[in-house]
């Protein structure tokens, strides 16, 4: 390839061959604006100093050598790899595959789906738009996340106490939220639902403001509650101001929700356990019961056993499998008075359930304790009918009937009014 100097650009110009290109020390002396090949594929290897290359048109690889490099792919899927020194990588158009090499690298996708890895050195990743692949490697790494990028970005090698995630501008962790997604960590922006990067190998519960550029140590997240109501909608809502954010609407109407304790989120018909993917809205269906009674309720001990109770009379607690959906008695029909109204709430510091149940006079529905053996106790009348969702947090014992937020004393049974809940449809489950 024949180069052309440019004096009033700075720059030296390729013609439109496709060749290999090495450069020498002190060759783009006198050209601060580098090289600039045009069409064909070409392979530039640069020197020990740091250089500018930009590959423009066609497949292009180029190796930045030693020194702090700026490397820019052009359009196309390019290869880019920084090498020794502290480089700036651009891979612009195209699905491009860029490595930092060894230094404090900072690395840009651009348009398309990236494959970006920052390898040895404390490097910045960002994929830009597409769905992109960062891979940090070694050193304290900082993965930048964007919001309308045209999908998730992800993760491969987050290190929890070592790399950071930078959000956008103008948001801070108050804003998110972090859930499961299938088996990886999903960082949600909690008034859209957009996913903006999902971590593999990482539990959601790992995951706090000090993870964030600009983070603290960890603070504690705004006290929610997961409803899901008779229209399917799957909404979060904080507790403390009733602030909603929807996170996805269901095709199946449930009956009940239980997040597990490792951020998985499951629910229930009358029939059947779910998986639910809480950004897409898709439900996996486990298994079936296999029992003739209807299953209303849903929630988790603390030790992950899932467990539930229906609506028939003298109602059982159940123990379900999660790898089958197959729900096991424990009360074994002990339970003379107790009708499951539609939910369960696991209290650690008590290792029990609260339940609510339907009252024989129509008074109002009982709170019932539930043990971990299946026996039960009534605590007293609720006050309110139909209390279909149950959730404990911050503290107390949240109770959702229609589309109210209720506080239950959990000594006496006993419910005060505490808001409205703007959600779409009867809440018919809480978790």
């Amino acid at each position: 390839m024949v180069l052309i100097p440019n004096s009033a650009l700075g720059v030296l110009v390729g013609d439109e061959s496709s060749e290999l290109i090495s450069l020498i020390p002190g060759q783009l002396a006198g050209f601060p604006q580098g090289i600039l090949v045009l069409g064909g594929n070409d392979t530039v290897q640069g020197s020990v100093d740091g250089e500018v290359i930009n590959g423009n048109q066609g497949f292009d690889q180029i190796f930045g050598g030693g020194g702090n490099d700026n490397l820019f792919g052009g359009q196309d899927g390019d290869v880019i790899d920084g090498g020794v020194g502290d480089d700036i990588l651009f891979g612009n158009l195209g699905a491009d595959i860029i490595t930092g090499g060894d230094g404090n690298d900072n690395l840009f996708g651009g348009k398309d789906n990236d494959n970006l890895s920052g390898d040895l050195g404390n490097d910045i990743l960002s994929g830009d738009f597409g769905i992109d692949t960062l891979t940090g490697g070694g050193g304290s790494d900082i993965f930048v996340l964007g919001i309308g990028g045209g999908g998730a970005d992800i993760i491969t090698d987050f290190q929890d106490g070592a790399d950071l995630m930078q959000l956008p501008a103008g948001l801070t962790f108050s804003n998110i939220l972090v859930q499961a997604s299938g088996n990886q960590t999903a960082i949600v922006l909690a008034t859209t639902g957009e996913e903006l990067v999902r971590l593999n190998g990482i539990q959601p519960s790992v995951i706090t403001s000090a993870d964030f550029v600009g983070g603290s140590s960890p603070s504690t997240p705004s006290p929610t509650s997961l409803l899901v109501t008779a229209s399917g909608q799957l909404s979060r809502v904080n507790v403390l101001t009733g602030e909603l954010a929807v996170l996805a609407n269901l095709n199946t109407i449930l009956t009940d929700i239980a997040i597990s304790p490792d951020g998985r989120i499951f629910g229930i018909s009358f029939s059947s356990l779910y998986n639910i993917d809480s950004v897409t809205g898709d439900l996996s269906k486990i298994g079936d019961f296999v029992t003739d009674n209807g299953m209303n309720s849903l929630e988790f001990s603390s030790n992950g056993e899932l467990y539930g109770s229906s609506n028939s009379s003298n109602s059982d607690l159940y123990k379900i499998n999660l790898e089958t959906g197959r729900a096991s008695s424990i009360s074994s029909g002990t339970n003379t008075n107790f009708i499951s109204s539609g939910d369960l709430a696991f209290i650690p510091s008590r290792n029990h359930f609260f339940a609510s149940s339907r009252s024989t006079d129509n008074s109002g529905d009982i709170l019932y304790y539930l043990g971990l053996d299946g026996t039960s106790k009534e605590i007293g009348n609720i006050g309110f009918s139909n209390v279909w969702g149950l959730n404990f947090e911050n503290g107390n014992l949240f109770g959702y009937t229609d589309k109210k937020q209720i506080i239950i004393n959990m000594d006496t049974g006993a419910a005060t009014f505490d808001k409205d809940i703007q959600v779409t449809g009867t809440i018919m489950g809480a978790s």
